[in-house]
């Protein structure tokens, strides 16, 4: 066998094996699918209240569409909502864009400076009590949005400077309080939440605790603390869901990192020209869920309604919050019931050999023909002869 047979049977076989790789691999079907049910833990009953369904399908449908061009969302007999998802290959981040509520807010900050020394007196009060338990009032205090229903709670440490490490004076208009154990969360909501304490704290303050950062150890890691001017409206921040006119996961052009771009509609555009004016040099909370996402120092007015969120976000958390700035938050507390990956093959085994042989047949022909349609260079074809010149 010459060489040209031989390389013609070795582009036959490597053609045909690459093929075959090449099938198995592009002619797979992803397709997620997940149930919802009520969470029973935060509710009465176990199946959705009629009135809440139409809102119910509106907002799972537009996080469904902010992430998947193919989706279908139905309520079974059972009661609970079935979502299939074509094309996703990877489940990462689907659970929390259906069951985390939502409910995003932009307010104004207390910085260090404003309430240290504020700090500093309910110090001086929770170490005057010298009590190891204390009972805790169930009013309507800006704290108790983080810890309910408290009554009487043994306390670990008894000094907040003990719980967390202040933040940083060097800065005028620094948003964080301090940063602290999320071991030591619930110590310090106690602690904030003591009659005497309450009471030289600014009446509007709302505490809040940033995304988890820094782990420490196996199962605790260091989070900041932040606190939030409500103007005495708790649930009124200056713009919220409603205001988004269109959110989306973007990069950031110097740094490549996830970002959330989003723009308002031209009402709120107008609140936020307004909000980013009177705050020239000053942070503003972006709160998402009772968590601070970011905290951008306003550096001058903003007009025209469209801004940006950045922060140290993943990909998929990037993408899970533009599906919820999309999306009014969930009235009901949702939990996922199940949640699976299938994998399909559009093509069987006996189909995908046989088109990998014709692919390599039509391969080896078209070679072989492009060989015999070569010119000959330098009489070297088969069965040339050269001549010899006679004395």
């Amino acid at each position: 066998m010459n060489i040209f047979l031989k390389s013609l049977l070795a582009a036959i076989i490597v053609t045909g094996f690459g093929a075959i790789i090449f099938f198995k691999q592009k002619t797979k079907s992803y397709n997620a699918s997940l149930d919802l049910k009520l969470a029973k833990s935060d509710a009465d009953h176990s199946v959705f209240k009629a009135s809440d369904i139409p809102l119910l399908q509106a907002i799972i449908n537009s996080r469904a569409s902010s992430i998947c061009k193919d989706w279908k969302v139905e309520l079974n007999r059972s009661g609970k909502f079935e979502i299939a998802l074509k094309g996703i290959t990877d489940t990462t981040g689907l659970s929390e864009i259906f069951t985390t509520t939502g409910n995003f807010g932009i307010w104004e900050m207390y910085t260090l400076n404003q309430i240290y020394s504020a700090f500093e007196t309910a110090d001086n009060i929770i170490l005057a009590s010298g009590i190891d338990t204390i009972s805790i009032p169930n009013t309507d205090t800006g704290t108790n949005t983080l810890l309910s229903n408290v009554a009487k709670e043994y306390v670990r440490r008894k000094s907040l400077f003990k719980i967390f490490k202040r933040g940083n004076f060097s800065s005028e208009n620094d948003p964080e309080l301090g940063m602290l154990r999320h071991s030591d969360k619930s110590d310090l909501i106690k602690l904030l939440q003591i009659p005497g304490v309450t009471h030289v704290l600014p009446k509007d303050i709302r505490f809040i605790f940033g995304r988890s950062t820094m782990p420490i150890k196996k199962n605790d890691s260091l989070i900041s603390l932040y606190a939030i001017k409500t103007y005495n409206r708790p649930d009124k921040p200056f713009l919220s869901n409603k205001d988004i006119k269109d959110a989306f996961q973007n990069f950031h052009p110097a740094t490549s990192k996830p970002i959330i771009q989003f723009e308002f509609k031209q009402s709120a555009a107008r609140t936020w020209e307004k909000l980013t004016e009177r705050n020239v040099n000053k942070p503003l909370a972006i709160v998402l869920d009772d968590k601070l996402i970011s905290a951008p120092r306003v550096v001058e007015k903003i007009t025209g309604g469209r801004s940006q969120i950045a922060g140290d976000f993943s990909l998929t958390e990037a993408k899970r919050i533009a599906s919820q700035l999309n999306s009014d938050p969930l009235p009901v507390p949702l939990a996922i019931n199940s949640l699976k990956l299938s994998v399909n093959n559009l093509f069987d085994k006996k189909t995908v050999l046989f088109l990998s042989a014709c692919l390599a047949v039509i391969f080896g022909m078209t070679f072989l023909i492009f060989y015999l349609l070569k010119p000959p260079a330098n009489n070297s074809f088969p069965g040339a002869f050269q001549t010899q010149n006679l004395p």
